[in-house]
């Protein structure tokens, strides 16, 4: 099992198909209007060497246009095709992920967020994703997803800061990056797998990299993306660079995914 196009990338090197019976395309959401042609012309091929051929489809939304679209293509261009032969696996609560979602407008926040640091406003955003969430009765269970990891201990350092001027024991957030061991990844990823968003836990707060972008489902009730990204530069080296429109796509995709969450 895999994404679209890194399946397609295999069926490359593939020269006979007769014996592919079944095939698991992830993330179908994301794809492109070209990584939609690919995957329904190699679907087509599998389909005329073998009929028996079965495409289960997995989306982060019920009604997925892109899903539609690939079994449209295949209703059109092969004449043997049946409506059993594709199945598009939803979420769990059959819910589109932007009825899921919610962003967190300027309105409630305070009248200084625009002139505050991205750091200060980060804070501010944790704040009042808090309340939003002890207003339904949760626990909040908050992903902020930041360039790098100087940027992950600053926010940290900031937070520890805001904390002892207010006199309140907030936790100390979690902090994964592609530098953190495999275990201790694991462990923060379960964490926010485990429903932790219903009364009675403690609050939940986590400063991720991109290792928590995508294809992953998290059940979380805030997410907050900086809008920041590592990038390579003209001369190789790495700087701070405004998300594109694919990776913020990305990022607000993990809000959504199990309950009501609010995404700023």
């Amino acid at each position: 099992m895999c994404t679209p196009l890194g399946l397609l990338h295999r069926l490359l090197r593939v020269t006979s198909y007769t014996d592919v019976q079944h095939g698991y395309f992830d993330e179908v959401h994301d794809l492109s209007h070209w990584g939609l042609f690919l995957l329904s012309y190699f679907v087509a091929q599998i389909k005329t060497e073998n009929a028996d051929f079965w495409l289960h489809l997995m989306t982060a939304t019920w009604d997925t246009p892109v899903a539609e679209a690939i079994k449209d293509f295949l209703r059109e261009h092969l004449p043997q095709y049946r409506s059993k032969d594709v199945y598009i696996a939803p979420p769990s609560d059959r819910q589109d992920a932007a009825q899921l979602t919610m962003e967190l407008p300027d309105s409630a926040l305070p009248r200084s967020f625009p002139t505050e640091s991205r750091e200060q406003q980060t804070i501010m955003c944790i704040h009042q994703m808090r309340s939003w969430a002890e207003s339904r009765n949760e626990s909040s269970v908050i992903l902020v997803l930041l360039p790098g990891a100087r940027e992950m201990q600053r926010l940290k350092v900031l937070w520890l800061e805001s904390s002892k001027r207010q006199h309140h024991p907030w936790e100390l957030p979690e902090l994964v990056s592609s530098e953190t061991p495999k275990a201790e990844r694991q462990r923060i990823r379960q964490l926010l797998q485990s429903q932790r968003c219903r009364p009675g836990y403690s609050n939940l707060l986590v400063f991720a990299t991109s290792v928590f972008e995508s294809a992953i489902t998290l059940d979380v009730n805030g997410v907050i993306d900086s809008g920041l990204a590592l990038a390579i530069d003209f001369h190789g080296f790495l700087r701070l660079a405004l998300c594109n429109e694919a990776q913020r796509i990305q990022r607000k995709g993990r809000a959504g995914r199990v309950r009501m969450c609010m995404w700023k």
